[in-house]
């Protein structure tokens, strides 16, 4: 069983105790195992919203200035790495952004490439409307399986539920 190794750090900008530390970028990864029902059910159901998330994202420049997509890079020697996209631009409907987050495992790129990405590889995606962090299927998962004032900080900045009505 390898595990997924989740980034939150570029998300939660807002919640400084889990903000991105360029120095020791392993401290904020999170690991879940291939068969994590949980996680599992978050990436189909953010996969299953995408179609919302674009039509957002198209349509309301706030939304697409703070869009992040969190997406599936294949590890050199097997396995994956999940981290966040940022400044995303679909001309033609390819899918390009700059890396936010600086890979653990070796996965070819580095923090701020410019990648391309895989609709089939995205596991979730984020935007800030209304002074809310929209999306965040997989966060809502790790959120739900820690207690204290980390939890609380990380739910201060997501909306109550993923998807805006």
């Amino acid at each position: 069983m390898k595990p997924f190794a989740l980034l939150l750090a570029a998300v939660l900008v807002a919640a400084p105790m889990v903000a991105f530390a360029q120095s020791e970028p392993t401290e904020n990864v999170l690991n879940f195992s291939e068969d994590d029902r949980a996680m599992n059910a978050a990436i189909g159901e953010a996969r299953r919203t995408l179609p919302d998330f674009w039509r957002r994202f198209e349509s309301d420049q706030q939304v697409h200035d703070s869009a992040l997509l969190k997406v599936r890079f294949p590890v050199k020697n097997g396995g994956s790495e999940y981290m966040w996209v940022r400044d995303i631009s679909r001309p033609g409907g390819k899918i390009t952004g700059i890396l936010d987050n600086v890979p653990t495992l070796d996965v070819g790129v580095r923090e701020g490439d410019r990648v391309t990405v895989d609709p089939a590889d995205i596991t979730d995606w984020v935007y800030d409307r209304g002074g809310r962090r929209w999306g965040g299927f997989t966060i809502r998962v790790h959120i739900s399986r820690l207690t204290g004032e980390r939890a609380d900080q990380i739910r201060q900045v997501l909306s109550d539920t993923p998807v805006e009505p």
